[in-house]
């Protein structure tokens, strides 16, 4: 997509302008000065601990573009960039540059990515819950894609500026699907009204980023956001009622809601949940009629991302069945619950992508379930990031249920390992690396059938096992 700073300006009225912006548009949007390409837009991004103002100067340098900039920073900008192009023996009065002045960058970003939206002629679709987006994402978009071209993000962008970015990228698909984060609070509601969704879901409320939010009621709170926002505008939310934080959202927002879960006021219903080495099988109720669903992927829980998605693909004419059918060819995603079966001794298990109370106690129950009895069973775990007040009780819940499942061995690395107080501690990557390969190595040159499990935060590391 190209937007002329001109078509841009028009339609929104109250931006202010320095430079001449006849023949210049933008290609993409960039919050990132080091990587940014000529011909993009800057939003110079701010937080506690830094401020994207300060690279304004190198961003136009590399761009010979266009920047946003907060009308109080305006004159720090310019002094910089004039030494900046001195220092580069370019001549200030033959650069050309156009900043966009605001009062706040990042409504203005709201703003812009609202416009871009405008320009789009596809159904959008957000998602957010505190874990399962990218789940719920791949699921959404293995269905719609046996119909219709599908924009989507990658990886783990859930950022207004990332999806504000992946929106450019529109290039007539049908479908748009987005996840959307949480880490502060307005956050949800600030996304939503960027992206104008025609239909949203929040899949679960959980403890995940309870640290910077101050709490799981907050982190409701901005999870909510979303459904407030799609009410105000008359569109439709899906909510797992199974969680109750959830559940009273569909008792204040009444046919605007469709509702998942377990629980018998659902509008799509689960039962008869099985899960084995095939991966899980369950029974769909909707208007009195029971669809059986099997899904080659190892986790009751998504179980919720797979009602979901098929509410959201049946609100936009797939029949349930073409959903089901669908959803049979799904794998799950890379780096979650990832299975890898080397050879008839040796099975890896990588779920090393993150980890939080709810997707710790599905991975170990599960790796468990299908495991447990026939093979060796090696953990390699690591600590839970970002749980605020919780982190100490859920670490000991952890340790417990380390305890229960009784595996062959574990192993810890990371923080809170005096409250987990299972398995065997490794504070060294080095160490953790040797570990592994010894155990890979025992199993294949002694013929022991072996299932190993990495599950652990981003951070800690243990991703890198399988680099």
């Amino acid at each position: 997509m190209n937007i002329t700073c001109k078509d841009l300006l028009t339609s929104i009225d109250h931006f202010e302008v320095i430079g001449d912006i006849d023949n210049v548009s933008f290609k993409q949007i960039s919050t990132d000065s080091r990587t940014i390409q000529e011909g993009e837009l800057f939003f110079p991004l701010t937080g506690p601990n830094f401020d994207g103002h300060n690279f304004i100067a190198a961003a136009l340098l590399k761009s010979r573009n266009i920047a946003l900039c907060d009308r109080t920073k305006i004159e720090n900008v310019t002094e910089k960039l004039e030494q900046l192009l001195t220092e580069n023996n370019i001549d200030v009065k033959d650069f050309k540059y156009v900043l966009i002045v605001v009062e706040n960058v990042e409504l203005a970003l709201e703003q812009v990515t609202a416009y871009i939206r405008s320009l789009t002629k596809a159904k959008l679709i957000t998602i957010t819950g505190s874990t399962g987006k990218t789940t719920t994402r791949e699921m959404l978009y293995t269905i719609f894609s046996t119909k219709y071209e599908v924009l989507k993000a990658e990886g783990n962008i859930n950022t207004l500026w990332g999806n504000a970015s992946v929106l450019m990228n529109w290039t007539g698909q049908e479908f748009i699907i987005f996840e959307t984060g949480l880490d502060r609070k307005g956050e949800i509601g600030w996304q939503n009204r960027g992206l104008i969704p025609d239909i949203g879901c929040i899949i679960n409320v959980g403890t995940v980023h309870a640290e910077p939010l101050g709490g799981v009621e907050n982190i409701f709170i901005g999870k909510k956001e979303m459904a407030d926002y799609l009410y105000s505008k008359g569109k439709p939310v899906v909510l797992n009622i199974d969680d109750i934080r959830l559940a009273s959202i569909k008792n204040n927002y009444g046919d605007l809601v469709i509702s998942v879960g377990f629980d018998s006021e659902a509008d799509f219903r689960c039962e008869q949940v099985e899960l084995d080495e095939k991966g899980i099988r369950f029974k769909l109720m909707n208007k009195e009629t029971y669809y059986d669903v099997q899904i080659p992927i190892y986790g009751i829980d998504y179980v919720y991302n797979a009602l979901i998605s098929i509410v959201i693909a049946n609100y936009f004419g797939f029949s349930i069945e073409q959903c089901i059918q669908a959803l049979g060819q799904y794998h799950g995603y890379k780096y979650r619950f990832e299975i890898n079966e080397v050879n008839e001794y040796l099975t890896l298990i990588n779920d090393s992508y993150n980890a939080n109370p709810d997707s710790m106690k599905m991975s170990i129950n599960t790796f468990a379930k299908i495991w447990g009895e026939k093979y060796h069973t090696v953990a390699f775990l690591g600590h839970m990031a970002e749980l605020g007040e919780v982190e100490k009780e859920e670490h000991r819940k952890l340790g417990e249920l380390i305890k229960e499942k009784n595996f062959d061995e574990v192993f810890y690395t990371g923080r809170y390992y005096e409250f987990v107080n299972a398995g065997e501690y490794l504070d060294d990557f080095e160490e953790i690396k040797q570990k592994f390969k010894e155990i890979c190595d025992n199993a294949q040159k002694n013929k022991i059938k072996t299932a190993i499990l990495v599950k652990g935060s981003h951070s800690v590391g243990l991703h890198r096992l399988f680099e």
